[in-house]
């Protein structure tokens, strides 16, 4: 199920509004990273990592919208943007916001004197799952009109409704971001050989010392090494959202936009809440 997805959603690219999302993160991405090592340092980085995430869901609800409608227009796909915007944009802000409550959980042991891999284990645990299972709360906005809870509510639901298959998409996206990140990094290596070449002499001490400083790094790669950093990080966004994103709308719109849960009938058999169909507002009207 997940690879007919994929096959689906890579066709969709033949439209080009389709690559206009991965443009643009990509661009962000690149400005990102380059403007981190540069004069201004994390505090222009951290602004432009703002506004990209404020940015992304006008281009997400607009290629969402362009699929569920089978119109890729111009016209089409920024009104799907401006109509779509906030119904990305508000749900996704809160669940921000409970990550970023599950990651300080996460290192309380830490400051508590625990370490080791424990806030590693526990950001695994419960930072992992929570991702997974909030992962199609965008989709369910565009696709069937949700509002912010319902847009999170439906996908908690559908990850429970059709597991099999979402766990097939997970494994499909999972191999994807591999073979795009070791042929990324393959790439990377080969273009900065020379600069890379006085790790290999550093001891195991200054390898240690090197990770846990970045600026040290870049300063054994040089402005060079920064260029193509960038440029390898952006390039790697470009690929990744340009194949994920219309695999991701894809697989929703033919696999999950008409699942719904089952119930318990009053003679105990398990009858379908779902004999029936979803109008164009995303309301269920269930056949008698």
């Amino acid at each position: 199920m997940g690879m007919k997805s994929l096959r689906t959603g890579l066709l969709l690219l033949r439209n080009p509004c389709l690559w206009v999302a991965p443009l643009i993160c990509a661009i962000f991405g690149y400005l990102q990273i380059s403007s981190a090592f540069g004069e201004s340092g994390a505090f222009l980085s951290e602004k432009i990592g703002f506004i990209w995430l404020l940015a992304i869901p006008f281009f997400l609800a607009a290629t969402y919208g362009c699929v569920k409608n089978d119109d890729y227009s111009i016209r089409s796909y920024l009104k799907m943007g401006a109509s779509g915007y906030f119904r990305v944009l508000i749900p996704g802000v809160l669940l921000f916001l409970v990550a970023v409550i599950l990651i300080v959980l996460a290192f309380v042991p830490l400051m508590s004197g625990g370490g080791g891999l424990l806030p590693f284990i526990i950001i695994v645990v419960m930072f992992v799952p929570f991702v997974l299972l909030t992962f199609f709360y965008d989709t369910a906005a565009i696709f069937e009109d949700k509002k912010v809870f319902e847009s999170i509510k439906r996908s908690l639901e559908l990850n429970g409704i059709k597991t099999p298959e979402v766990i097939s998409f997970y494994a499909v996206a999972l191999l994807l971001l591999i073979i795009i990140g070791f042929g990324l990094m393959i790439l990377w290596s080969g273009l900065l050989t020379d600069q890379l070449l006085p790790l290999v002499d550093m001891t195991e001490t200054e390898l240690n010392q090197i990770a846990t400083d970045p600026e040290a790094f870049m300063g054994i790669i040089g402005d060079y090494g920064i260029l193509m950093t960038s440029f390898i990080y952006a390039l790697g966004i470009f690929v990744s959202v340009l194949v994920l994103l219309p695999y991701k709308a894809a697989f929703y719109r033919d696999v999950l936009l008409n699942a719904v849960p089952v119930e318990i009938g009053s003679a105990g058999g398990i009858e379908g809440v779902g004999m029936g169909e979803y109008d164009e507002k995303g309301r269920w009207y269930k056949y008698s």
